[in-house]
Parts: C-alpha cells; structure tokens; sequence
C-alpha cells in the first residue's frame, strides 16, 4: 500500500522504458542491466523516500485525512462507506505509525544512497547529477521548508515535470553517456504530459488540500477547478506538440505519445472536477493509457522489452490485491 505500485508503474516504470526504448530507436544497443538498475532505483526512490515523506506530512496537515461529510467518490464506496483521503491510507487503517514511517525512510534512504556510490563507481560519476537532484526533487515535493506541493506551478513543475525530466534524461545518458537535443525534447515533452497528470489527481483532493494546516495551495487550489482545468490543458497542449514534432522528425513511434496526449486532453476535456466519480473514471482511462503508451513504445524499439508486460501484470496484480484499503480496515479507522 505504502509503496503505491499503480503510481509508480505509470511514473517510474513508463519513463524509464521510453527512455531506454529511444536508445534502440537511435541503433544503439541497450544494456538491460542498466535498464534494470533504472527501474529499480526511479521505483525506490518514488516509492518509499517520496511517498514516506508524502504520507506524513500530508496526514499531519490534513490533507489526507477524511471528511464526514464528503460525498461517496468511487465504486467501492457506493457501497456506503465513507470517502478515504488521498496517499496511500496506511496511517489511518493503522498499518503503520509516523514513528514506523520515519525508521522506513532512513532505511530506504540508506539504500539509496548505497545504491547511487555503487552505480557512481562502477558506472558514471556523471549520473550523480541526475539521481542526487531527481531524489532531493522527490523529497521536497511535500517535506518543509520547500513543499513545492503546498505552493501553486512548484508542485509540477518542481516535482513532476522536473523529475520526469531527470528521470528520462538520466536514464539515456546511463545507456549511451551523451544526452542528443531530441531526448531532451522528449523528456520535456512527457514532463509537460506528466505536470497535466499531477493536476488531475489534485480535483479529487480540492476540498480537503483547501482545508489543510498550512493550507495545500496546489494550482487547482490557486486557480480553481475550472482555472486549473485550462491549466492542465495548455501543458498537455504543449507536450502533444512536442510528440508531434518529434513524431514527424526524429521517431515515427513517437505517435504513441502523441497520442498518449490527446488521450490527457480528452480526459481533462471531459471529466467533471467537482464529480469524484467522474474523476475515478477518466483518471482509469488516463492510467490506462499512458502504460499502453509506454509499453507499445517499447515493444515498437525491441522485442526484449516484452518482458516489461509480465512486470506490469504482476504490478497491476498486486495493486488490486495489496494497494487498496480493505472495506473493513476504513470503515473501523475512519
């Protein structure tokens, strides 16, 4: 639950493949041992460190505690249960404890950190400069004094769109030790799609970042909902005519991200941010879509990255067996 496997797949997993896939696209050879040291640290990282960090601070605000009286948001509270807040809610089904959370972070850290000096010696001292600010990104995202997402354009632009940047680039460069203009074309391009993902997200938890100590002003708190829904529209805009170039000039399967952009726009477009239900629904379709996305690229580039399918089921498996709250466990900590 803590680790929030659907979340990372869609982040950590899709970026890091469409990365690795550009370096067969460009002829050269992926080294799958990198690939997989990629995977593994972008999914520590975010997983446990980030979302530790986000699971504390957005709990002790309020952010991520329930309100009584909010209105039923997904199928499984049609049912009658009470809404449940954002992050991953093992708080408050009582799973673990901010103390717990706490030794689980510098512990995660610790192996971050082994991690980043093993790759620095054995790889590239280079890649420092990609890990050490993408994990210090992923952090500050919610731990004080920065809180970029407490604070309207940071909580993208510093946490999603600048992550994703670093992820994507930081990924090629520990395949080929060179970082061409079209790959930081395209790392800006997914940063842009992923800053409009961040919005989406936000509708859900409008009402409740509103009312935290200190108040979570993230954009949709700043520009309202339908303010924010523009917002979130120009940055896909602006991805998708990214893709769109690239598309034309460099990589033809590109056309998978460009697609994976009007897909963001429909979702915006269509979705009701005052409706939880409509957000459950159209954020399914964009969760959906950008794996789809990710993973037709990848296959597009090699064969070997059908690999990458059982990952994903086994990922997507354990997200519905283990990453949700159990009826009971939220009805009795509610």
């Amino acid at each position: 639950m803590l680790f929030r496997v659907l979340a990372v797949m869609v982040w950590a997993f899709t970026a890091g493949t469409i990365a690795t896939a550009a370096v067969a696209f460009n002829g050269l050879e992926v080294d799958w041992n990198v690939f997989a040291f990629v995977l593994l640290m972008a999914a520590l990282v975010q997983g446990y460190p980030a979302h530790i960090i986000n699971e504390i601070f957005d709990w002790q605000s309020g952010s991520d505690r329930p309100a009584l009286s909010e209105p039923s948001t997904d199928e499984g509270q049609r049912s009658g249960r009470r809404p449940i807040a954002g992050g991953s809610k093992v708080i408050m089904a009582g799973l673990l404890s901010i103390a717990e959370l706490w030794r689980l972070f510098y512990l995660t850290t610790a192996a971050v950190i082994a991690l980043t000096i093993l790759v620095g010696v054995a790889h590239s001292a280079n890649l420092l400069w990609f890990i050490v600010p993408g994990y210090l990104l992923c952090i500050f995202y919610t731990l004080p004094p920065f809180r970029f997402a407490y604070r309207p354009f940071l909580g993208e632009y510093c946490g999603g769109f600048s992550g994703i940047v670093l992820l994507v680039s930081g990924a090629y460069y520990a395949q080929t030790f060179e970082l061409p203009f079209a790959i930081l074309l395209l790392a800006f391009g997914l940063g842009f799609h992923y800053a409009a993902i961040m919005v989406f997200f936000h509708y859900i938890d409008f009402s409740r970042d509103s009312r935290a100590t200190p108040p979570k002003r993230t954009s949709v708190v700043y520009l309202g909902l339908e303010g924010s829904r523009r917002y979130a529209l120009a940055n896909t805009a602006i991805g998708t005519a990214i893709f769109i170039y690239l598309t034309l000039a460099a990589q033809p399967a590109y056309v998978w991200l460009a697609a994976q952009g009007l897909l963001i726009f429909y979702c915006h477009y269509r979705v009701r941010p005052a409706d939880h239900a409509s957000i459950v629904h159209w954020g399914k379709c964009m969760t959906y879509g950008v794996l789809v996305a990710g993973l037709a690229i990848g296959l597009m580039a090699s064969r070997e990255f059908a690999w990458m399918i059982v990952v994903y089921v086994i990922g997507y498996w354990s997200h519905k067996r283990f990453g949700k709250l159990r009826p009971v466990t939220a009805l009795s900590h509610v």
